[in-house]
């Protein structure tokens, strides 16, 4: 019971960590984009070329924050499987007895498992993915709101 409330625990600290850091940086760029379009009042092809400019910083502002967290959940479940691999490779190289001993142990473990156990480490982790996306999808809001607040 105890890790299914460590699980809760790191699923609340990623996704209010994920939150955090994509506020940060939709307001910071909509903080920018309202400097830059007062700052740079200009009539026609300077304007359209600014929010060219700004489109694509943007626009690679949104790969980056893909690439980072695609790399992020690829180095997690190559963590995983490097554990689980590890797991599986010590244990074979152990010796037979203590092979079924440590099935034995993981047999009355998983018994001891409820269903209830394993719904609330899915629910949880459900949760942190809902509360990931709405934070970003909120932040996003706000930073919008925002730069249209100022420009008008």
């Amino acid at each position: 019971m105890v890790i299914f409330m460590l699980v809760k625990i790191l699923f609340y600290a990623v996704s209010s960590f994920i939150n955090i850091i994509s506020l940060i940086i939709f307001s910071g760029a909509a903080r920018l984009l309202v400097l830059v379009i007062h700052g740079l009042k200009i009539p026609g092809e300077g304007v359209h070329n600014l929010l060219e400019i700004v489109a694509n910083f943007v626009k690679s502002l949104f790969e980056y924050l893909f690439e980072f967290l695609m790399e992020m959940i690829s180095n997690l479940v190559s963590t995983v499987l490097d554990l689980v691999k590890d797991a599986v490779f010590g244990s074979i190289s152990s010796a037979g007895g203590s092979i079924m001993e440590l099935i034995e142990k993981t047999k009355t473990a998983l018994e001891g498992l409820s269903s209830e156990d394993f719904s609330s480490v899915v629910e949880g982790f459900s949760d942190m993915i809902w509360s990931v996306v709405t934070g970003l999808w909120e932040n996003y809001k706000g930073a919008l709101g925002y730069v249209k607040e100022n420009n008008n």
